[in-house]
C-alpha cells in the first residue's frame, strides 16, 4: 500500500466537512403551454411553452441539475430552463418515472376526461376570442383536477394511478433531496429542477400542505380552488432544504408566494407508500 493511501487512511474526512451550512432547492414545476388537444393528453410544447421554459430558467442559481419525466413537454422544458439559467455549474439531465403518470390511455378515466374536456370547451371553441377560450380552458383545468384528486387513494381505473401514489412517488424525490443535504459538501448550494405535471404537484401538496392561522393548522384542501386554482404552465412549489453549521436541516415549501411548512407525519406516510409501491414495481418487472 502507497504511502498517500495510509495517509488516506489515516485522515478520515470529517463530518464537519459536509452538511453543515448546506442549501438545496428542490422547484417541481409543470410543464410549459403544450399543444391543445381535445382527444390526446401526450402533446408537445407549443412555441409559447418553450419560451415559458426559457423565462422560468432566469435566476436558477449557480448550480442547477434537471429531471424530468419522460414526456418530451416536460423534458423540453427542463432542458430550455436550464440551458436559458446564468448558471455557472449545469449538471447532468436525467429522466426520473418518480415524477411522471402512470395512468391507461385508453381506460375509463382518459375517456371521462376527454369527453368532459369536449363537453366544456364546446365545438366553437377554436372561433372564440381568446379571452373566452382561456375561461373555458380554465373551467375545464379546475374540474379535471377535482375529478382527479376526488379518487384520493383508489384508482381512477385499473391501470391509472391514484392521486396517492402519484403524491408519494413526488414524496420519494424530496426525501432523497432532504438526505442528500447531508453528503453535500459544507458550504454549498445547488438548485434541483423537477419537470412534472399538474396532477403531480396538486396530489402532493394536498397531502402534505400545511399552513397555521392564528391557533388553526390545516393540512391540505378540499377543493384546487382553496390553493387559488389548478397548477398552471411552467408554475412550481418549492422545497427550501436548509443546514445549520451543527447540520440541523430546516425543511419549508413555497408556493404562489407563500410560505407552508409540510406534514412530516404524513410526508413519511407517503415515502412508505412509495418505496412499497417501488419494491412490488420490481417484482411484476422480475415476474
Amino acid at each position: 500500500m502507497t504511502s498517500e493511501a495510509n495517509q488516506r487512511l489515516e485522515r478520515p474526512e470529517k463530518k464537519e466537512e459536509f452538511g453543515r451550512n448546506v442549501t438545496v432547492h428542490a422547484i417541481f414545476v409543470r410543464h410549459g403551454e403544450k399543444a391543445l388537444s381535445t382527444e390526446h393528453a401526450e402533446t408537445s410544447l407549443t412555441p409559447n411553452g418553450a419560451d415559458q421554459a426559457r423565462e422560468f430558467g432566469q435566476g436558477l442559481g449557480d448550480k442547477v441539475k434537471g429531471y424530468a419525466s419522460k414526456t418530451d413537454r416536460t423534458i423540453d422544458t427542463v432542458r430550455l430552463a436550464i440551458e436559458s439559467s446564468d448558471a455557472d455549474k449545469k449538471l447532468n439531465f436525467r429522466i426520473k418515472d418518480e415524477l411522471g403518470i402512470a395512468y391507461n390511455k385508453d381506460g375509463e378515466f382518459s375517456r371521462a376526461i376527454h369527453s368532459q374536456k369536449k363537453q366544456i370547451l364546446g365545438e366553437d371553441f377554436a372561433s372564440l376570442p381568446v379571452a373566452e377560450q382561456h375561461n373555458r380552458l380554465l373551467a375545464y383545468e379546475v374540474w379535471s383536477t377535482n375529478y382527479y384528486l376526488s379518487f384520493r387513494d383508489k384508482r381512477p381505473d385499473p391501470k391509472s394511478e391514484a392521486p396517492v401514489e402519484v403524491a408519494s412517488k413526488i414524496a420519494l424525490r424530496v426525501d432523497l433531496y432532504i438526505k442528500m443535504a447531508d453528503r453535500l459538501h459544507s458550504g454549498s448550494e445547488i438548485t434541483l429542477v423537477n419537470g412534472t405535471h399538474d396532477y403531480c404537484i396538486a396530489a402532493f401538496l394536498k397531502e402534505v400542505l400545511t399552513k397555521t392561522t392564528g391557533n388553526e393548522t390545516r393540512t391540505g384542501f378540499d377543493k384546487i380552488e382553496d390553493i387559488g386554482g389548478p397548477i398552471d404552465f411552467t408554475e412550481s412549489f418549492e422545497v427550501h432544504i436548509n443546514t445549520d453549521e451543527k447540520g440541523e436541516k430546516h425543511i419549508g415549501l413555497s408556493f404562489r408566494g407563500q410560505e407552508y411548512s409540510i406534514n412530516m407525519e404524513r410526508f413519511g406516510q407517503l415515502v412508505t407508500i412509495g418505496k412499497q409501491l417501488k419494491e412490488q414495481q420490481h417484482e411484476n418487472n422480475r415476474g
